[in-house]
Order: structure tokens, then C-alpha cells, then sequence
């Protein structure tokens, strides 16, 4: 039985006899399982219940054990403070799990409420959690592009990701982040499944990226996945290799030197090289510029066109200069490969002497003067009549110039001939005439 009484001033007591008596029951004990350390379960219940015959009301809710920490009550979901449970109520208690590290975490809960009978009452149950860290594999790691040419875009690669863990993995975002980024697009139409994927264990999710090179050479980026695995973020480098052909002529210019006006001169080898690092198809040798008659490829000579050259390999060319007229006579090679490759060039440069006599005729004993333009500078020549007597020795300055005069002898004979120009490594001439002595060249030219 129980008994309560009260001792007033005279030293008497009432007694009185109580038989309602409350009991307080917690149930049940709670184990939340594999959580990610940092993450906050869900709420889970505990009720508190009055199993005994009397009131009961509550005066405090306690965590306590090694890791009370990790636990807490919900304020929203505390249906018990302030609260009096009679025989057989109940109220719930919301707590949750948030563990701060890696492995089994405890604690208790202790539910303590008020009578006015005996000892308060007291119930307390076990809170068990296990803190876990979700665990992922990307691969590959990595991405490596093979050497790509410039202009074009590379095929697809895909990045895995699996949750390897026994928890899920949240994944945030995904983003190619830094360097060449722009190098490296992500824009194929559902090339990501993995921003903002929820990867159960064992699931996983790709994200695919290609490599259209900016630049020749070494480019690199990286995918940054942020998520809640251990390692966060997870960076995966990326890289690849920009390559383009690089065609050059060899000997840029082609100097053919000099040749006589309107007969086949000097012949060259042009050799095209592709200097790059990656190959090239050609597909057009032509002749351009300003004088493009005046130099020909001989047939045969190209040996370049539709052909594949490999860095550093090269190929050949046969031209010859072919002056239409006397002078300097300039054009230029050009070469063209396949898919936007830049086009070669390399000047064509030669000349043709010019040689003068005025007047154009004359009678015997008279001193034509001789002018020459484009000739091989500081060259020491030979000027001689063809059938004729008498030469002269001349020096072209450095320019290609000369200027002097030839004496027509009074015993050459009437008629045309030439003057021959020797120790110039061709053949050249021009033509002239000796007319009978009693005619003056302007008689002559007005009479004919």
C-alpha cells in the first residue's frame, strides 16, 4: 500500500492511502540502420506510454550514451512535454540520426515524468545508428582522346560512375572545369544521366564528353563530380592532342635565274613538305601570280597530287621557267590539300635579259648604241656581230645593267645579222641590219 500524510503545527498527521499509481513504458528501442556521416535521417517514433493506473506528467526528455551527439529530439514532433497521460494514453516522440563519424554510434533516451506518489517515473530506451560513407568508382581515370586534327570533333567518351558503397550516392552536379574546357563539349543530347542522380548500391550513371581540339598541341581539362562520397569532389582529368598538317615548299622562292624570252630555260624541284602532325591529302598544284605562263610544270613533274603525306614526309615537283617576255617574270606554286588544310605557297622567280641596239639598223662605220636590262649583275659579258667583225667587253652593274657601243666595220657585209651576247650561260641575241652606206637609218625607215 501506499501511504502519504501531511504533520500540521499541533504535530498531527493525516494519512491518506493512495492506489492509483502511474507507469511509464518507451517503446520500441530504435536502430537506424547505415546512415552517411553529415546526413540526417528521417524522423523515427518513440511512444511513451502510462501502463500504470494513475496520472502522469512529464518533466523531461534526455539524450544520453557515448554519442548523444549524433542524436537528437525533434521539438516538432515531441507529443509528450507538458503533456498528462492518463491510465493507458500515449504520446509520440520524433528523434533522428545524424552520425559525425564513420561506425557504430549509441545512445539513449530517457523519458522521466511527475507523481505525487513514490519515485518519479522513469522509462529509457536504446538509439543505435551505424555512420557510414558512400563510396563511388568513376572510370575511366583519366580520359585520355587520341591526337585530333583541328576543325573536326573526336568520338564519344563515356564516364561511369557506380556507387560501390552500401549506401546511396547523391550526386549534385556535374561540370567540365577549367584549362581548355571548351575543348572538351558535353552537349550530346542525354550524355548526362548522372547530375542529380540517386545511386542505390551497385547503380550507376554515365557522362559523355568529346574532344574538338582549339589549339594544336596538348590541351586538358577535367570533370568535377560534387556528391556526397568520400573524396568529394571527385576530379577526372581529361586530356587530348590538337594536330593539324603544316604543308611548306622547299626552296621557297624557286629562283630559276635567267633564260632567254621565249625559250624553254632552267628547270627546278620544288618538294613539298608537311611539317605537322597529322596527314595530309593534296589535292591541287597549280601556278598563280602575276606571270603565270612563264613557268610550266613539266609533264609528269607532279608528283604531289592525290597523295598522302605522313608528318615529315615530302614530295616533288618538276617546273621550268618558260619566259614569254623579256624582263623580271614572277608567279608563285601553289599547293592545296583536302579538309581545310592551308594551302602552300612558295614564289617562282626568274628572268629574261633585254637587250637593245639603236638604231635597230645602221650603214657601215656607224657606233650603235647597246643597252641590256636583267641581266646577271656584275657579269662580265661579250657583245659580237653575227656575221661580223668587231666585239666588245662589257660589265653589268648591280643591278643587271650595261650600256655601251659597237662599231659597225666598214668591211661587213649588207644584210641582217646579229648581235650575239656570249658568256652568258644560254643563247642570246638580237637581230640588226647594215644597209648600203649612202642611206641614213631615218631615209631608210621612211623609204621602207
Amino acid at each position: 500500500d501506499n501511504l502519504a500524510g501531511t504533520v500540521d503545527d499541533n504535530d498531527s498527521a493525516d494519512v491518506f492511502v493512495h492506489d492509483r499509481i502511474p507507469v511509464l513504458d518507451l517503446q520500441p528501442n530504435l536502430n537506424f540502420g547505415n546512415v552517411p556521416v553529415g546526413t540526417e535521417t528521417p524522423a523515427m517514433t518513440v511512444t511513451a506510454m502510462n501502463t500504470g493506473n494513475g496520472p502522469l506528467e512529464f518533466t523531461s526528455l534526455a539524450l544520453g550514451g557515448a554519442d548523444l551527439g549524433d542524436f537528437r529530439i525533434i521539438p516538432a514532433l515531441d507529443g509528450c512535454t507538458g503533456q498528462t497521460l492518463f491510465a493507458g494514453d500515449s504520446c509520440p516522440i520524433g528523434l533522428a540520426f545524424r552520425p559525425t563519424a564513420v561506425g557504430s554510434r549509441s545512445a539513449t533516451f530517457t523519458a522521466t515524468g511527475f507523481t505525487v506518489t513514490g519515485l518519479p517515473p522513469q522509462a529509457t530506451v536504446n538509439l543505435v545508428g551505424t555512420g557510414v560513407r558512400p563510396l563511388l568508382s568513376i572510370t575511366p581515370d583519366p580520359v585520355l582522346f587520341g591526337p585530333q586534327r583541328l576543325g573536326t570533333r573526336s568520338g564519344q567518351q563515356v564516364v561511369t560512375v557506380v556507387s560501390v558503397g552500401n549506401v546511396a550516392v547523391q550526386i549534385d552536379s556535374v561540370a567540365v572545369e577549367g584549362g581548355d574546357a571548351a575543348a572538351f563539349p558535353a552537349d550530346t543530347p542525354g550524355g548526362d544521366t548522372c547530375t542529380g542522380a540517386l545511386l542505390a548500391p551497385g547503380a550507376s550513371c554515365n557522362f559523355t564528353l568529346q574532344f574538338e581540339p582549339t589549339a594544336r598541341g596538348q590541351q586538358e581539362t577535367q570533370v568535377v563530380f560534387r556528391d556526397n562520397a568520400v573524396g568529394n569532389p571527385h576530379r577526372v582529368p581529361v586530356r587530348g592532342r590538337g594536330v593539324r598538317p603544316s604543308l611548306i615548299i622547299t626552296p621557297r622562292p624557286v629562283d630559276f635565274g635567267f633564260g632567254a624570252a621565249r625559250r624553254q630555260g632552267e628547270e627546278r624541284t620544288a618538294t613539298v613538305l608537311n611539317r605537322g602532325d597529322a596527314a595530309a591529302t593534296i589535292s591541287d598544284v597549280a601556278i598563280a601570280g602575276t606571270d603565270p605562263d612563264d613557268f610550266v610544270i613539266l609533264p609528269g613533274g607532279d608528283n604531289c597530287t592525290g597523295e598522302t603525306l605522313l608528318p615529315d614526309e615530302g614530295c616533288d615537283v618538276q617546273l621550268r621557267f618558260t619566259p614569254q617576255r623579256e624582263g623580271e617574270r614572277k608567279a608563285v606554286l601553289r599547293v592545296a590539300a583536302a579538309d581545310g588544310v592551308r594551302t602552300a605557297r612558295a614564289g617562282l622567280l626568274g628572268s629574261a635579259p633585254k637587250l637593245r641596239i639603236s638604231p635597230p639598223l645602221s650603214r657601215r662605220g656607224f657606233v650603235p648604241q647597246i643597252k641590256g636590262r636583267f641581266f646577271p649583275p656584275q657579269r662580265r659579258l661579250v657583245l659580237q656581230w653575227d656575221p661580223g667583225l668587231g666585239d666588245v667587253r662589257v660589265k653589268t652593274d648591280k643591278d643587271g645593267r650595261f650600256a655601251t657601243r659597237l662599231l659597225v666595220m666598214q668591211r661587213d657585209t649588207l644584210g641582217q645579222r646579229r648581235l650575239i651576247v656570249r658568256k652568258l650561260g644560254f643563247k642570246l641575241g638580237r637581230r640588226f641590219l647594215v644597209v648600203p652606206g649612202s642611206m641614213q637609218p631615218p631615209e631608210f625607215n621612211a623609204r621602207h
